[in-house]
C-alpha cells in the first residue's frame, strides 16, 4: 500500500518494499522493514529509503511517516557508482 504524504509543500508516497534481520549477540535478530519514498510525479522510482521496526508502517502516523522521511537516505543507483579493480593489499609488520 502506497501512502501519500507531504513534505514542505511536495508530494511524496511511501511504501513497505521489503523486510530483513539485524542483529546480533544473545538476544537474537531484530526484524525490519525498508521503507522506499518517491515523488508522486515519479511514484515507481523510489529516490529515498529508511528502515522501521518490522509492523509498524501501516500503523503510523502522519507525523511519524514524516520523520522517517527526515531520516532516510538516497537510494544509490549502480549506474552512478564507478567500478574500480580491487587493489592490492599488503601488510606490513
Amino acid at each position: 500500500m502506497k501512502r501519500p504524504f507531504l513534505v514542505d509543500g511536495e508530494e511524496w508516497v511511501a511504501w513497505a518494499s521489503g523486510g530483513g534481520a539485524y542483529g546480533t549477540g544473545n538476544r537474537g535478530l531484530g526484524n525490519v522493514t525498508a521503507v522506499h519514498f518517491a515523488r508522486a510525479a515519479a511514484p515507481d522510482v523510489p529516490v529515498l529509503e529508511a528502515l522501521l521496526a518490522a509492523g509498524r508502517f501501516d500503523d503510523l502516523f502522519d507525523n511519524e511517516l514524516i520523520q522517517l522521511f527526515g531520516t532516510a537516505r538516497k537510494i544509490v543507483d549502480p549506474a552512478d557508482v564507478p567500478v574500480r579493480p580491487m587493489g592490492r593489499r599488503t601488510l606490513s609488520g
